[in-house]
């Protein structure tokens, strides 16, 4: 019988991208910018702008050089802690997909931080990005090509789309960007708190 399948967004759900570009921003710039720096209610796609240009920060830095640099080397960003455990738990009563918005060129530099931090084996998707991948697929219509159950995303609107075509969201993590989340998603705060859920509160058929 087959497995119920979970789709894994990347950036900042197993990926620690935001304190990556915090620590790459402070470098570039020899500001001194902390974690709470970096959480504030700000739109999604435009997030890392809008808080250097809130700090001076914007003629020296822009979000353009932040995914050239990711497109050559990605060893420098840590994992999501208890992402790795939990996702090879999960492996035992689920088939999983990434589902990643990230721009297609640094698709090889993302496969190469997946295989060697997590799983060699979980195969990866592009989706829809409107600074990026416009002509792309939005990730509710990957998940529903695919026959995705649940979709772990932090993105808000990526959670509102995957459910609109049937998908389960598990809104991941507390960030700036999904602070004023809607009460109809259930946030997830922990990969923990995700496997505790899907290994033991979702009834398997």
């Amino acid at each position: 019988m087959s497995k119920p399948i979970v789709g894994i967004d990347i950036d900042d759900v197993v990926a620690n991208v935001i304190d990556s570009v915090r620590l790459w921003a402070n470098e570039k710039t020899g500001a001194s910018l902390t974690e709470d720096d970096y959480k504030t209610d700000d739109d999604y796609w435009h997030y890392y702008e809008t808080i250097w240009e809130r700090h001076g920060l914007i003629d020296q830095v822009n979000f353009s050089m932040v995914l050239d640099d990711l497109a050559q080397d990605q060893s420098h960003i840590a994992l999501v802690e208890g992402a790795r455990e939990t996702i090879h738990a999960l492996k035992q009563k689920y088939d999983l997909v990434f589902i990643t918005s990230r721009p297609a060129y640094q698709q090889d530099a993302t496969r190469r931080w997946l295989d060697e931090r997590i799983d060699p084996e979980v195969p990866m998707y592009t989706s829809h990005n409107p600074m990026a991948n416009a002509d792309h697929r939005s990730k509710g219509e990957i998940c529903a090509e695919l026959g995705v159950e649940y979709l772990v995303d932090d993105n808000v609107g990526n959670c509102q789309n995957a459910a609109q075509y049937g998908v389960e969201p598990l809104l991941f993590g507390s960030y700036g960007w999904n602070e004023q989340a809607p009460s109809s998603l259930r946030r997830f705060l922990t990969w923990e708190d995700v496997g505790e859920y899907l290994l033991n509160e979702v009834r398997q058929s």
